[in-house]
Order: C-alpha cells, then structure tokens, then sequence
C-alpha cells in the first residue's frame, strides 16, 4: 500500500507525551482540518522539531500518512507567539480558543474560514491592540467561531416566525438557536428576555471586523449579559461547558475589558 505524503500548514492545538520521547499533537491545518499526528523524538533535547512544534505555534508542516496517525517528517516554524506566553491571561485565554476550535472541528473536516479566525486571534493577542478587551474579544471570537461551524446565532430575524425583530421585546432561546419575539417566546419555555443593547452586540460580533472592534466601547452590564447569553449556546450546542472556559470563570478572566 502507498504512504499518502502531504504538505500544509496548521495551528498547534495540543500536545501529549507518549512513550519516551514521542508527542501526540492535535493540529488545526489549513488544508486537511483537524488532524492527530505523531512527532516522533520531539521531545529529545537535539531533536529536529526543538522549537517549531510548540502549543499555539503556527508551522510549516510535511506528513505522511501512519496506520492511525499522521507522521510529522519535517516542520517549520512560521509564527510563534512569543508574546502570547509573557501573558497568563492571554496564555490562558489561548488554551480555551484552541479547546473551542477542537470542540467545533470534526476530524479531517475542513474549515479554512476557521482556520484563518483562528489565525488572526492570535496575531491580535500576540500584538497589544487587545490588552483591555479581552473579553470582548472571546466574545468576538466565540460568535464568529459558531458561525463558521454552522451553528450562527439568529439575531435579525425571529428565529422561530422569521419576522423582522423589533426593539425591547425580545427573547433568547437556545433550542431554536437564536432572538425570538415576543409572540414567539413560548416556543421555548426556556427562552428568556434580551435587552436590546445584547441583540445589538450580537449582531456587532457576527459581522464586524477586528478594525471595527478595537474602537467599540461596551458597558460592562452588555458586555456581562452577552457573555451569558454565548456561554448559555455554547453549552447547548456543545452540550457540556469545556474545562477552560470553566478554568477562565474560577480565575476571574472572563470579563476582562
């Protein structure tokens, strides 16, 4: 049988040891999506992969195809981060990015629109244009992250009639995935009442750029409220909460602006 050897680029997402010198790593590629490699002798101190396969690293990357895992044969470090890992917080909120990306990506499947999000959150946490916006910046990245997976938060029309939504009487409703109106909230008996500066937010965070966000200011009450409401449809579609957004909350970083 022929060995299927490709070349790409990926985003390590995370790292596992395994045997002596060996690491399992879990890369989000541009080409080939989420995939589990083996870097074998990694983690010997002359090893060829010494620096360029580190967590958060964007690399260069040549593979061949093993039994049940890829085989890294050669690597090149593109972009490192540095600046990330000076940061806890933004180390931190790194973790649970990449946690979120894994948890949205099935394996192999492609998402070369994720892939660049991905890609450009970290060139901003690297930079300093984000420092005092963090949160706003999770939040940016968890809407526009569930968009591009296929899960995007209904904040025009009524996510149940399809109506055009109208100021100050709208509802959240997780299982219809999206803002209901009034008339419509009893189609989920768990749908509760949004203000209209959240519905706004929202749709700020669906369709603006990073340009657009570093000159927006929010309230912390918006900025808390919408932190909720994303948490709340992250845990429905994900069906659980992930361990580093529930590390982020215990560490008080969550609403950092």
């Amino acid at each position: 049988m022929t060995q299927k050897f490709f070349k790409d680029k990926g985003i390590i997402l995370k790292r596992v040891n395994i045997g002596e010198a060996d690491k399992i790593l879990t890369i989000f590629t541009e080409h080939h999506g989420k995939i589990q490699t083996k870097a074998k002798g990694i983690r010997w101190i002359k090893s060829k992969f010494a620096g360029h396969l580190e967590l958060f690293t964007y690399a260069r990357l040549s593979l061949v195809e093993g039994k049940s895992l890829y085989i890294i044969t050669e690597s090149e470090g593109i972009e490192s981060f540095q600046n990330i890992r000076r940061s806890l917080k933004k180390t931190y909120l790194t973790y649970y990015f990449s946690d979120l990306v894994s948890h949205l990506s099935a394996s192999d499947d492609v998402n070369s629109e994720l892939f660049s999000l991905f890609l450009e959150v970290l060139r901003q946490l690297h930079s300093s244009n984000f420092n005092r916006k963090l949160s706003l910046l999770r939040q940016f990245f968890e809407v526009k992250a569930l968009y591009l997976s296929g899960f995007p938060v209904q904040v025009y029309d009524c996510a149940s009639c399809g109506r055009k939504l109208e100021p100050s009487k709208n509802y959240f409703s997780n299982k219809l995935g999206g803002v209901v109106c009034y008339k419509c909230k009893s189609e989920d008996k768990l749908s509760y009442g949004l203000q209209d500066e959240v519905v706004k937010l929202l749709r700020i965070l669906q369709v603006k750029d990073f340009n657009f966000l570093k000159r927006l200011k929010v309230s912390q009450k918006t900025a808390k409220e919408t932190s909720r409401v994303i948490k709340n449809f992250l845990r429905f579609v994900l069906e659980k909460d992930l361990d580093s957004s529930l590390f982020l909350e215990r560490k008080e970083l969550a609403f950092i602006l």
